[in-house]
């Protein structure tokens, strides 16, 4: 078992209003500072409430208009045709001949190695420029677009969010690469 670096897109994320409140951090603030410092456009989020969190969802719109055309990009620039297993090809495939719908359901199935549900993304944390310099913790879904490794790292974030930041400029065209996200998973 190791730890792998990854690419996916971000479907949901959230923080908890506990954490929020200790910091006394506003949900504007919130919601500036994961643009800024996550780079995590909010204008392609429902953004929802319940008691305990504030939770960002990826605008299904913006999920079933651009996923394919995104990929059918993304993919031959990130493997740069070592896709010997024709892997990438077969997920545009089983996206194209699937709803939208089952889109989630395919990735929660995991029977797609560069297209699954992840469950071990980690999280995020974002700092705020307060008395105290008070930090929340952003959780994250993600559909795993690519995974390789193994890595081993102490501390990181400046540069997955530099890289985040290139990756999200180099497919400005797409409103979901503001949803990529680099990460390590287990």
């Amino acid at each position: 078992m190791g730890r792998y670096l990854a690419i996916g897109i971000a479907t949901n994320l959230s923080i908890s209003k506990v954490e929020m409140k200790k910091g006394k951090i506003r949900k504007s603030e919130f919601l500036k500072q994961l643009e800024i410092s996550l780079h995590f456009p909010v204008s392609i989020y429902d953004v929802t409430e319940t008691d305990d969190d504030i939770i960002l969802t990826l605008k299904n719109e913006i999920f079933t208009s651009e996923l394919i055309p995104f990929l059918e990009k993304f993919y031959p620039i990130l493997y740069m045709d070592k896709d010997e297993s024709g892997e990438a090809v077969r997920v545009i495939n089983k996206l194209r001949t699937s709803p939208p719908s089952d889109w989630m359901k395919i990735a929660e199935e995991k029977d797609l190695h560069y297209f699954q549900k992840n469950d071990y993304g980690g999280n995020d944390w974002l700092f705020f420029d307060k008395d105290f310099q008070p930090r929340v913790k952003v959780c994250s879904d993600c559909i795993m677009l690519s995974a390789e490794g193994k890595i081993m790292m102490e501390v990181f974030g400046r540069q997955f969010c530099f890289f985040k930041y290139c990756m999200k400029e180099a497919f400005r065209e797409f409103a979901i690469a503001g949803a990529l996200r680099v990460y390590i998973t287990g």
